[in-house]
Protein backbone atom coordinates (compact mmCIF):
# COMPACT_ATOMS: atom_id res chain seq x y z
CA UNK A 1 0.00 0.00 0.00
CA UNK A 2 1.40 3.38 -1.02
CA UNK A 3 1.23 6.02 1.73
CA UNK A 4 1.40 9.72 0.90
CA UNK A 5 3.48 11.99 3.11
CA UNK A 6 2.34 15.58 3.56
CA UNK A 7 5.00 18.12 4.44
CA UNK A 8 3.89 21.51 5.74
CA UNK A 9 6.46 24.29 6.13
CA UNK A 10 5.95 26.68 9.01
CA UNK A 11 8.04 29.83 9.18
CA UNK A 12 8.03 33.20 10.94
CA UNK A 13 5.81 32.16 13.85
CA UNK A 14 7.21 29.92 16.57
CA UNK A 15 5.59 28.45 19.68
CA UNK A 16 2.78 27.08 17.48
CA UNK A 17 -0.11 24.71 18.07
CA UNK A 18 -1.97 23.03 15.23
CA UNK A 19 -5.45 24.33 15.88
CA UNK A 20 -8.15 26.50 14.39
CA UNK A 21 -7.44 29.71 16.35
CA UNK A 22 -7.62 33.00 14.47
CA UNK A 23 -4.32 34.66 13.49
CA UNK A 24 -3.46 38.01 15.02
CA UNK A 25 -2.53 41.16 13.09
CA UNK A 26 0.30 43.38 14.27
CA UNK A 27 -0.55 47.07 14.67
CA UNK A 28 2.33 49.56 14.45
CA UNK A 29 2.86 51.64 17.61
CA UNK A 30 5.36 54.53 17.47
CA UNK A 31 6.67 56.95 20.12
CA UNK A 32 5.37 60.52 19.94
CA UNK A 33 8.29 62.77 19.03
CA UNK A 34 9.27 65.22 21.72
CA UNK A 35 7.15 63.50 24.37
CA UNK A 36 8.11 61.22 27.25
CA UNK A 37 6.20 57.96 27.82
CA UNK A 38 3.72 58.61 25.02
CA UNK A 39 2.98 56.40 21.99
CA UNK A 40 0.50 56.51 19.12
CA UNK A 41 -1.17 54.13 16.66
CA UNK A 42 -3.71 54.19 13.87
CA UNK A 43 -6.82 52.28 14.92
CA UNK A 44 -7.61 49.31 12.62
CA UNK A 45 -11.07 47.84 11.98
CA UNK A 46 -11.00 45.74 15.12
CA UNK A 47 -10.23 45.72 18.83
CA UNK A 48 -6.63 46.33 19.90
CA UNK A 49 -4.72 45.05 22.93
CA UNK A 50 -1.55 46.91 23.91
CA UNK A 51 1.16 44.60 25.24
CA UNK A 52 3.54 46.53 27.50
CA UNK A 53 6.98 45.44 28.71
CA UNK A 54 8.89 47.35 31.39
CA UNK A 55 12.58 47.76 31.94
CA UNK A 56 13.99 45.81 34.86
CA UNK A 57 15.90 47.86 37.45
CA UNK A 58 19.29 46.40 38.31
CA UNK A 59 20.99 47.42 41.52
CA UNK A 60 24.76 47.02 41.80
CA UNK A 61 26.06 46.91 45.36
CA UNK A 62 29.71 47.99 45.19
CA UNK A 63 32.40 48.67 47.78
CA UNK A 64 35.17 51.22 47.52
CA UNK A 65 38.66 49.77 47.86
CA UNK A 66 42.05 49.60 46.25
CA UNK A 67 41.31 46.64 43.99
CA UNK A 68 38.74 46.01 41.29
CA UNK A 69 35.51 44.55 42.59
CA UNK A 70 33.33 42.09 40.69
CA UNK A 71 29.66 42.97 40.89
CA UNK A 72 28.46 39.67 39.42
CA UNK A 73 27.16 38.30 36.14
CA UNK A 74 23.88 38.77 34.31
CA UNK A 75 22.34 36.54 31.63
CA UNK A 76 20.00 38.27 29.21
CA UNK A 77 18.59 37.86 25.70
CA UNK A 78 19.05 39.49 22.34
CA UNK A 79 16.36 42.07 21.65
CA UNK A 80 15.74 42.84 25.32
CA UNK A 81 16.26 46.50 26.13
CA UNK A 82 15.24 45.94 29.70
CA UNK A 83 18.34 46.32 31.84
CA UNK A 84 19.46 49.63 33.25
CA UNK A 85 21.57 50.92 36.09
CA UNK A 86 19.32 52.86 38.43
CA UNK A 87 20.26 54.98 41.44
CA UNK A 88 23.75 53.50 41.60
CA UNK A 89 24.83 56.30 43.93
CA UNK A 90 22.35 55.18 46.58
CA UNK A 91 23.87 51.74 47.03
CA UNK A 92 27.59 52.42 46.87
CA UNK A 93 29.37 52.21 50.24
CA UNK A 94 32.91 52.87 51.35
CA UNK A 95 35.03 50.50 53.41
CA UNK A 96 33.35 51.80 56.57
CA UNK A 97 29.92 50.85 55.18
CA UNK A 98 28.97 54.53 54.96
CA UNK A 99 26.71 55.37 52.03
CA UNK A 100 28.24 57.63 49.39
CA UNK A 101 25.72 60.29 48.52
CA UNK A 102 26.66 60.97 44.89
CA UNK A 103 29.92 59.48 43.63
CA UNK A 104 30.92 60.39 40.09
CA UNK A 105 31.30 57.40 37.80
CA UNK A 106 31.58 56.35 34.15
CA UNK A 107 30.38 53.08 32.61
CA UNK A 108 32.02 51.57 29.51
CA UNK A 109 31.41 48.38 27.53
CA UNK A 110 34.22 46.08 26.46
CA UNK A 111 32.24 44.96 23.41
CA UNK A 112 29.94 47.73 22.09
CA UNK A 113 28.83 45.52 19.18
CA UNK A 114 27.18 43.22 21.75
CA UNK A 115 26.28 45.61 24.58
CA UNK A 116 26.09 49.37 24.20
CA UNK A 117 24.39 52.41 25.70
CA UNK A 118 21.94 53.56 23.05
CA UNK A 119 24.08 54.74 20.13
CA UNK A 120 27.11 55.39 22.33
CA UNK A 121 29.60 53.19 24.10
CA UNK A 122 29.92 55.22 27.29
CA UNK A 123 27.39 56.45 29.83
CA UNK A 124 27.88 58.73 32.82
CA UNK A 125 25.58 59.64 35.69
CA UNK A 126 23.10 57.71 37.83
CA UNK A 127 20.99 56.25 35.01
CA UNK A 128 22.25 54.37 31.96
CA UNK A 129 20.21 52.31 29.48
CA UNK A 130 21.94 49.15 28.30
CA UNK A 131 21.03 47.79 24.84
CA UNK A 132 21.74 44.27 23.64
CA UNK A 133 22.71 44.27 19.97
CA UNK A 134 24.07 40.78 19.25
CA UNK A 135 24.77 37.48 20.93
CA UNK A 136 28.04 37.19 22.79
CA UNK A 137 29.64 38.48 25.97
CA UNK A 138 30.69 41.88 27.23
CA UNK A 139 32.01 43.33 30.44
CA UNK A 140 30.79 46.65 31.78
CA UNK A 141 33.38 48.57 33.76
CA UNK A 142 32.18 51.14 36.29
CA UNK A 143 34.94 53.63 37.12
CA UNK A 144 34.68 55.92 40.13
CA UNK A 145 36.96 58.90 39.58
CA UNK A 146 38.12 59.47 43.15
CA UNK A 147 36.04 62.57 43.91
CA UNK A 148 34.09 63.03 47.15
CA UNK A 149 37.26 62.18 49.16
CA UNK A 150 37.15 58.53 48.07
CA UNK A 151 39.88 56.63 46.27
CA UNK A 152 39.60 55.80 42.58
CA UNK A 153 37.96 52.39 42.26
CA UNK A 154 36.41 50.17 39.62
CA UNK A 155 33.84 47.42 39.48
CA UNK A 156 32.82 45.10 36.66
CA UNK A 157 29.56 43.50 35.53
CA UNK A 158 29.74 40.53 33.13
CA UNK A 159 26.90 40.19 30.63
CA UNK A 160 26.13 37.14 28.51
CA UNK A 161 23.68 37.83 25.69
CA UNK A 162 21.87 34.85 24.19
CA UNK A 163 18.72 34.33 22.15
CA UNK A 164 15.27 33.26 23.29
CA UNK A 165 14.20 29.83 22.10
CA UNK A 166 10.68 28.58 21.42
CA UNK A 167 8.97 25.22 21.04
CA UNK A 168 6.29 23.67 18.83
CA UNK A 169 3.44 21.49 20.09
CA UNK A 170 0.84 19.43 18.19
CA UNK A 171 -2.88 19.70 18.96
CA UNK A 172 -5.11 17.49 16.82
CA UNK A 173 -7.49 16.61 19.63
CA UNK A 174 -5.51 13.44 20.32
CA UNK A 175 -6.86 11.79 17.15
CA UNK A 176 -3.59 10.86 15.45
CA UNK A 177 -0.85 12.78 17.21
CA UNK A 178 1.62 9.87 17.04
CA UNK A 179 1.86 10.21 13.25
CA UNK A 180 3.03 13.82 13.36
CA UNK A 181 6.75 14.65 13.38
CA UNK A 182 8.43 18.04 13.84
CA UNK A 183 11.79 18.87 12.29
CA UNK A 184 14.20 19.90 13.66
CA UNK A 185 13.50 17.78 16.73
CA UNK A 186 14.83 20.50 19.02
CA UNK A 187 11.74 22.56 18.13
CA UNK A 188 9.84 20.10 20.36
CA UNK A 189 12.45 19.62 23.11
CA UNK A 190 14.84 22.48 23.89
CA UNK A 191 13.40 24.98 21.41
CA UNK A 192 14.72 26.92 18.43
CA UNK A 193 15.37 30.62 17.83
CA UNK A 194 12.99 32.97 16.04
CA UNK A 195 13.29 32.77 12.24
CA UNK A 196 14.12 29.06 12.19
CA UNK A 197 12.24 27.11 9.51
CA UNK A 198 10.21 24.29 11.06
CA UNK A 199 8.51 21.41 9.22
CA UNK A 200 5.51 19.43 10.45
CA UNK A 201 5.17 16.07 8.68
CA UNK A 202 2.09 13.81 8.84
CA UNK A 203 2.58 10.11 8.00
CA UNK A 204 -0.83 8.73 8.93
CA UNK A 205 -3.74 7.59 6.75
CA UNK A 206 -6.21 10.36 7.50
CA UNK A 207 -6.80 13.27 5.19
CA UNK A 208 -5.67 16.58 6.65
CA UNK A 209 -8.29 19.26 6.14
CA UNK A 210 -6.25 22.25 7.32
CA UNK A 211 -3.33 23.24 9.51
CA UNK A 212 -3.08 26.57 11.30
CA UNK A 213 -0.32 27.92 13.51
CA UNK A 214 -1.05 29.99 16.63
CA UNK A 215 1.50 31.79 18.75
CA UNK A 216 1.04 30.60 22.32
CA UNK A 217 1.44 32.43 25.59
CA UNK A 218 2.88 30.75 28.68
CA UNK A 219 0.91 27.91 30.20
CA UNK A 220 -1.36 29.24 32.93
CA UNK A 221 -2.50 27.27 35.98
CA UNK A 222 -5.81 28.39 37.45
CA UNK A 223 -5.51 28.43 41.23
CA UNK A 224 -7.70 26.31 43.48
CA UNK A 225 -7.66 25.53 47.21
CA UNK A 226 -5.34 22.56 46.63
CA UNK A 227 -2.65 24.72 45.03
CA UNK A 228 -0.77 26.01 48.07
CA UNK A 229 2.78 25.42 46.78
CA UNK A 230 3.40 27.73 43.82
CA UNK A 231 6.42 26.53 41.88
CA UNK A 232 7.95 28.05 38.74
CA UNK A 233 5.19 28.97 36.30
CA UNK A 234 2.24 31.28 35.71
CA UNK A 235 -0.88 31.20 37.90
CA UNK A 236 -4.20 33.02 37.61
CA UNK A 237 -7.04 33.78 40.00
CA UNK A 238 -10.23 31.90 39.02
CA UNK A 239 -13.60 33.44 38.25
CA UNK A 240 -15.39 34.17 41.49
CA UNK A 241 -12.10 34.77 43.34
CA UNK A 242 -10.45 32.50 45.90
CA UNK A 243 -9.71 32.46 49.64
CA UNK A 244 -6.93 30.39 51.22
CA UNK A 245 -6.86 29.42 54.87
CA UNK A 246 -3.55 27.59 54.49
CA UNK A 247 -0.16 29.29 54.11
CA UNK A 248 1.20 29.72 50.58
CA UNK A 249 4.81 28.92 49.62
CA UNK A 250 6.55 30.22 46.48
CA UNK A 251 9.66 28.74 44.83
CA UNK A 252 11.32 29.52 41.50
CA UNK A 253 10.13 32.27 39.16
CA UNK A 254 6.37 32.59 39.55
CA UNK A 255 3.99 35.00 37.83
CA UNK A 256 0.61 35.60 39.47
CA UNK A 257 -2.11 37.17 37.32
CA UNK A 258 -4.80 38.96 39.31
CA UNK A 259 -7.87 38.45 37.13
CA UNK A 260 -9.88 41.59 36.47
CA UNK A 261 -12.72 42.03 38.96
CA UNK A 262 -11.63 39.08 41.13
CA UNK A 263 -10.11 38.96 44.63
CA UNK A 264 -7.50 36.55 45.98
CA UNK A 265 -7.34 36.39 49.79
CA UNK A 266 -4.52 34.66 51.69
CA UNK A 267 -5.39 34.41 55.38
CA UNK A 268 -2.25 32.60 56.58
CA UNK A 269 0.40 34.55 54.73
CA UNK A 270 2.77 33.88 51.85
CA UNK A 271 6.43 32.83 52.09
CA UNK A 272 9.08 33.15 49.35
CA UNK A 273 11.88 30.59 49.30
CA UNK A 274 15.50 31.63 48.76
CA UNK A 275 15.98 32.68 45.13
CA UNK A 276 12.24 32.78 44.43
CA UNK A 277 10.65 35.69 42.59
CA UNK A 278 6.91 36.33 42.66
CA UNK A 279 5.77 38.80 39.99
CA UNK A 280 2.23 40.06 40.50
CA UNK A 281 0.38 41.46 37.48
CA UNK A 282 -3.18 41.96 36.25
CA UNK A 283 -5.98 44.29 37.30
CA UNK A 284 -7.58 42.34 40.14
CA UNK A 285 -7.04 42.47 43.91
CA UNK A 286 -4.97 40.44 46.38
CA UNK A 287 -5.32 40.63 50.17
CA UNK A 288 -2.65 38.93 52.30
CA UNK A 289 -2.96 38.60 56.09
CA UNK A 290 -0.35 37.41 58.55
CA UNK A 291 -1.41 35.23 61.47
CA UNK A 292 -2.07 36.71 64.91
CA UNK A 293 -0.10 35.78 67.99
CA UNK A 294 -1.91 33.84 70.71
CA UNK A 295 -3.34 35.64 73.75
CA UNK A 296 -2.12 34.51 77.16
CA UNK A 297 -4.56 34.28 80.06
CA UNK A 298 -2.55 31.83 82.15
CA UNK A 299 -1.97 34.02 85.25
CA UNK A 300 1.65 32.82 85.26
CA UNK A 301 4.56 34.96 86.35
CA UNK A 302 6.24 36.65 83.34
CA UNK A 303 3.51 35.50 80.97
CA UNK A 304 4.00 36.51 77.32
CA UNK A 305 1.68 36.89 74.39
CA UNK A 306 2.54 35.25 71.08
CA UNK A 307 4.01 37.36 68.27
CA UNK A 308 2.30 37.74 64.92
CA UNK A 309 3.70 36.56 61.60
CA UNK A 310 4.35 38.61 58.48
CA UNK A 311 1.82 38.63 55.66
CA UNK A 312 4.54 38.26 53.00
CA UNK A 313 7.92 36.95 54.17
CA UNK A 314 10.98 34.97 53.16
CA UNK A 315 14.33 35.45 51.46
CA UNK A 316 12.91 35.77 47.92
CA UNK A 317 11.69 38.82 45.99
CA UNK A 318 8.20 40.21 45.46
CA UNK A 319 7.70 42.32 42.30
CA UNK A 320 4.45 44.24 41.79
CA UNK A 321 3.86 45.38 38.21
CA UNK A 322 0.10 46.04 38.34
CA UNK A 323 -3.03 45.26 40.32
CA UNK A 324 -4.04 46.16 43.88
CA UNK A 325 -2.32 44.41 46.79
CA UNK A 326 -3.02 44.88 50.50
CA UNK A 327 -0.80 43.19 53.12
CA UNK A 328 -1.45 43.27 56.88
CA UNK A 329 0.95 41.83 59.44
CA UNK A 330 -0.36 39.62 62.24
CA UNK A 331 -0.98 41.34 65.59
CA UNK A 332 0.70 40.41 68.85
CA UNK A 333 -1.19 38.48 71.50
CA UNK A 334 -2.64 40.24 74.54
CA UNK A 335 -1.79 39.22 78.10
CA UNK A 336 -4.47 39.15 80.78
CA UNK A 337 -2.43 38.31 83.85
CA UNK A 338 -1.58 39.78 87.24
CA UNK A 339 1.95 38.36 87.12
CA UNK A 340 5.16 40.39 87.25
CA UNK A 341 7.00 41.45 84.07
CA UNK A 342 4.40 40.19 81.64
CA UNK A 343 5.02 40.93 77.95
CA UNK A 344 2.58 41.58 75.16
CA UNK A 345 3.31 39.87 71.84
CA UNK A 346 4.90 41.91 69.06
CA UNK A 347 3.07 42.76 65.86
CA UNK A 348 4.67 41.49 62.64
CA UNK A 349 5.72 43.39 59.54
CA UNK A 350 3.31 43.31 56.63
CA UNK A 351 6.13 42.58 54.14
CA UNK A 352 9.54 41.30 55.25
CA UNK A 353 11.08 40.18 51.94
CA UNK A 354 12.87 42.07 49.17
CA UNK A 355 10.25 44.21 47.44
CA UNK A 356 10.18 45.99 44.07
CA UNK A 357 7.18 48.08 43.04
CA UNK A 358 7.09 48.86 39.31
CA UNK A 359 3.37 49.63 39.10
CA UNK A 360 0.00 48.99 40.69
CA UNK A 361 -1.16 49.95 44.18
CA UNK A 362 0.36 48.48 47.34
CA UNK A 363 -0.83 49.07 50.90
CA UNK A 364 1.27 47.49 53.67
CA UNK A 365 0.23 47.77 57.33
CA UNK A 366 2.18 46.28 60.24
CA UNK A 367 0.41 44.28 62.93
CA UNK A 368 -0.52 45.92 66.24
CA UNK A 369 1.39 45.05 69.39
CA UNK A 370 -0.31 43.02 72.11
CA UNK A 371 -1.64 44.85 75.18
CA UNK A 372 -1.59 44.09 78.88
CA UNK A 373 -5.28 43.92 79.68
CA UNK A 374 -5.37 42.94 83.36
CA UNK A 375 -5.44 46.44 84.84
CA UNK A 376 -2.52 45.88 87.25
CA UNK A 377 0.56 43.66 86.87
CA UNK A 378 3.83 45.53 87.75
CA UNK A 379 6.81 45.92 85.36
CA UNK A 380 4.85 44.67 82.37
CA UNK A 381 5.81 45.66 78.80
CA UNK A 382 3.26 45.83 76.00
CA UNK A 383 4.13 44.58 72.51
CA UNK A 384 5.64 46.65 69.69
CA UNK A 385 3.82 47.39 66.47
CA UNK A 386 5.22 45.77 63.33
CA UNK A 387 6.69 47.68 60.39
CA UNK A 388 4.72 48.13 57.21
CA UNK A 389 7.81 47.01 55.23
CA UNK A 390 11.04 45.64 56.70
CA UNK A 391 12.80 44.25 53.60
CA UNK A 392 14.94 46.00 50.98
CA UNK A 393 12.60 48.26 49.01
CA UNK A 394 12.77 49.69 45.48
CA UNK A 395 9.96 51.76 43.94
CA UNK A 396 10.07 52.54 40.21
CA UNK A 397 6.37 53.20 39.62
CA UNK A 398 2.88 52.73 40.99
CA UNK A 399 1.73 53.84 44.44
CA UNK A 400 2.96 52.59 47.82
CA UNK A 401 1.49 53.31 51.27
CA UNK A 402 3.22 51.75 54.29
CA UNK A 403 1.97 52.11 57.87
CA UNK A 404 3.51 50.83 61.08
CA UNK A 405 1.35 48.88 63.50
CA UNK A 406 0.03 50.49 66.67
CA UNK A 407 1.82 49.83 69.94
CA UNK A 408 0.28 47.69 72.62
CA UNK A 409 -1.13 49.42 75.71
CA UNK A 410 0.41 48.97 79.14
CA UNK A 411 -1.42 47.96 82.29
CA UNK A 412 -1.90 50.29 85.25
CA UNK A 413 0.66 48.42 87.33
CA UNK A 414 3.76 50.21 88.65
CA UNK A 415 6.63 50.29 86.16
CA UNK A 416 4.50 49.04 83.26
CA UNK A 417 5.22 50.52 79.82
CA UNK A 418 3.62 50.80 76.40
CA UNK A 419 5.16 49.14 73.37
CA UNK A 420 6.71 51.07 70.46
CA UNK A 421 4.81 52.18 67.39
CA UNK A 422 5.98 50.43 64.22
CA UNK A 423 7.66 52.30 61.37
CA UNK A 424 6.14 52.55 57.94
CA UNK A 425 9.43 51.32 56.45
CA UNK A 426 12.08 50.05 58.85
CA UNK A 427 14.61 49.25 56.09
CA UNK A 428 16.26 51.47 53.48
CA UNK A 429 14.72 52.22 50.10
CA UNK A 430 15.73 53.13 46.55
CA UNK A 431 13.58 55.62 44.63
CA UNK A 432 13.43 55.19 40.85
CA UNK A 433 13.35 58.09 38.40
CA UNK A 434 10.35 60.33 39.05
CA UNK A 435 9.42 58.63 42.35
CA UNK A 436 9.00 60.75 45.50
CA UNK A 437 8.96 59.32 49.01
CA UNK A 438 7.13 61.17 51.79
CA UNK A 439 6.62 60.41 55.46
CA UNK A 440 4.35 61.51 58.26
CA UNK A 441 3.94 61.08 62.01
CA UNK A 442 0.14 61.24 61.87
CA UNK A 443 -0.84 60.17 58.36
CA UNK A 444 -2.17 63.65 57.60
CA UNK A 445 0.73 66.08 57.32
CA UNK A 446 3.28 64.74 54.83
CA UNK A 447 6.87 65.83 54.18
CA UNK A 448 8.95 64.86 51.17
CA UNK A 449 11.84 62.59 52.20
CA UNK A 450 14.83 62.72 49.85
CA UNK A 451 16.81 60.26 51.96
CA UNK A 452 16.70 56.46 51.93
CA UNK A 453 14.99 55.74 55.26
CA UNK A 454 12.43 57.05 57.74
CA UNK A 455 11.62 56.80 61.44
CA UNK A 456 7.97 57.79 60.90
CA UNK A 457 4.92 55.58 61.21
CA UNK A 458 3.55 56.55 57.80
CA UNK A 459 5.50 56.39 54.51
CA UNK A 460 4.26 56.67 50.93
CA UNK A 461 5.85 56.71 47.49
CA UNK A 462 4.32 57.74 44.19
Amino acid sequence: MFMKTRVITLSSILMMALSGARAQTTVTVTPVQGQTNQWQLTMPAGNVQLNVNYKTPTTLTLTYGGAAITAGGVNTYLGDEALFLDSLAAVVTDNSSQAVASPTFTVTSSNPSVVAFGTEGTASGALADIRFLATGTATLTILFDGTDDYATSTATLALTVGEHTYTVTIDDGGIDTAHWAISPATAVTTGVTAGTQVQATYSGTRKVKSVRAVKKGPAVTTLDNNTTAWTAGTFAVPAGGLTYSDAITVSGDVTLTLTDGETLTLNSGLSLASGATLTVEGTGTMNVNGTNGADNNSNDMEASGGSGTAAISGSGTLVLTSGTVTAIGGKGGNVSDYGVECKGGHGAAAISCTLTVNGGTLTATGGNGGSLTNGFGPEGVAGNGGAGISGALTVNGGTLTATGGNRGAKSSGPGASDGNIGRGVSSTWTAGTGITFSDSANGTSWTANTGTSSTQRYVKAE
